[in-house]
């Protein structure tokens, strides 16, 4: 429920921003961050119930198989939402290997996921109907490498959210600063939720969701008010 009501507030901010902002490319990947996100909730749910019901056909196979990886790209791009914030482009010609970095971090990420054997992380009842059993230390390479590369973007993208709040002015500075507390709080959401333990983990969890859900909404307002 509560991963519904991010994938819902994030799906709501993007078609506003699309509607006001069309040119803007933040809009449109808020718009695909949600469908990637439902689309894998979705199958999985299809998958699950139809195996505790006793079935294990084709669609049940592709569907299983689909929310193994279906998400990867949802991830990424959130990542990508903090180097293309406010303007929808690159802070500069010099930030373009942080967005190859996050583009090859999604491919490599899916493809070792779609392709590695053994049972489907969504549905562990049900083995990876595309696995490539014929070369399974490519695919353990692939999976190594992958969240390097995810990591390197990730620290970048933030990098140069930083480096624009302090070249901006004026309204783009108020909108990076929306942002950036946004992010901050959602940082320290989840370091609680990492330490949590007893009867705190309750707690951490509606920190780290209020965190998560306050991306979208901090998105939303800088650039709608600003």
């Amino acid at each position: 429920a509560a991963i519904a009501v991010w994938l819902i507030t994030t799906a709501v901010v993007g078609g506003v921003i699309v509607w006001r902002r069309s040119g803007n490319a933040v809009g449109w990947i808020m718009l695909a961050i949600a469908n990637f996100g439902a689309l894998g909730s979705l199958t999985q749910a299809y998958a699950e119930s139809r195996v505790n019901t006793g079935s294990a056909g084709w669609d049940v196979m592709a569907a299983a198989w689909l929310a193994n990886w279906v998400r990867v790209p949802a991830f990424i791009l959130f990542v990508f939402l903090f180097l293309l914030f406010p303007t929808g482009r690159l802070p500069g010609r010099r930030w373009r290997w942080a967005a190859w970095a996050l583009a090859v971090a999604a491919g490599l990420s899916v493809a070792a996921i779609a392709l590695t054997p053994g049972t489907l992380e969504g549905v562990p009842r049900l083995r990876n109907p595309l696995a490539l059993e014929a070369a399974p230390g490519l695919v353990r390479a692939v999976r190594a490498v992958s969240p390097a590369a995810t990591t390197l973007g990730a620290v970048a993208a933030i990098a140069s959210l930083v480096v624009r709040f302090r070249r901006s002015r004026g309204d783009e500075r108020h909108q990076v600063g929306w942002l950036l507390y946004a992010g901050g709080v959602l940082a320290a959401s989840l370091l609680f939720a990492a330490v949590a333990s007893g009867p705190f983990n309750d707690a951490s969890f509606v920190a780290a969701m209020i965190g998560l859900i306050g991306i979208p909404l901090s998105i939303g307002i800088a650039m709608l008010k600003y």
